[in-house]
């Protein structure tokens, strides 16, 4: 396969499903649903300045449910999108575990190493007949609905859901001021040759991880101070662009 390279431009805008895995020991008994910022959709930011928009999922998705906010409003709201989970549940002298999302189909599970024998899953719950010590890992699919959010002014939101006799609330935080040496940031990944946009390539910035691009090549980055910062972009198929010969190993916010 040819190596191509990733030509870099930035501007500012302001979608994605990716696989994760997580290591996990949820054994708490809790309920499955649950609340969560979208983090890739919200360019790994968890504060907000007014105006702009956060991404909430609510897990599982296409159940009745009701949602209550202290303020700001929803601007938007999808249901029944889908996504992938690898997880590694440890059970440690247990009989049960947790994964960290409901899932709705059972893809794949199996032991590492050691076998400890049938279980049976319920929700987020996988059981075992006694208590045993091991490490599962289940790949399953689930389903969320999406929120979007957002306010008008400097504030703290509580984002409330209730569904049957279970609650979840997460809070967004739009109490940030702005500040004169900060921009808003978006870079945008496209490919040298073509000049197509390039989804999933991987963006470190000072040499720290920033995200991953989504479908349109785009990460925001959020606010960023004036300043110019090192690059690097890799993505499998492509030339690493601190290895190419192409200028694009940093950027000036101005």
């Amino acid at each position: 396969m040819n190596q191509n390279s990733l030509l870099l431009y930035t501007y500012t805008v302001n979608d994605m499903g990716k696989e994760s895995v997580i290591f996990t020991r949820r054994d708490t008994g809790q309920g499955d649903l649950r609340v969560l910022q979208d983090l890739p959709m919200n360019g790994n930011r968890t504060h907000f300045l007014p105006g702009e928009r956060c991404f909430l999922k609510i897990y599982p998705g296409l159940i009745n449910h009701e949602t209550t906010m202290n303020t700001g409003e929803v601007l938007e709201r999808k249901n029944g999108l889908s996504e992938e989970h690898t997880e590694y549940l440890v059970f440690h002298e247990s009989d049960h575990a947790k994964t960290e999302y409901p899932p709705v189909k059972i893809l794949e599970a199996s032991w590492e190493g050691k076998d400890c024998g049938e279980f049976r899953n319920s929700g987020s719950t996988f059981s075992l007949s006694e208590k045993k010590s091991g490490i599962l890992r289940v790949r399953y699919a689930t389903t969320f609905d999406r929120y979007c959010i957002s306010a008008q002014a400097h504030t703290l939101i509580l984002f409330q859901v209730f569904a049957k006799s279970e609650t979840s609330y997460t809070t967004i935080d739009y109490t940030e001021e702005t500040d004169s040496d900060l921009r808003q940031v978006t870079l945008n990944v496209r490919d040298a040759c073509t000049g197509e946009d390039v989804e999933g390539a991987n963006v470190y910035l000072n040499d720290k991880f920033a995200g991953v691009s989504r479908v349109d090549g785009t990460l925001p980055l959020g606010l960023i101070r004036r300043g110019t910062y090192s690059l690097r972009i890799t993505k499998e198929g492509y030339a690493d662009s601190d290895s190419d010969n192409i200028r694009n190993d940093s950027f000036t916010v101005e």
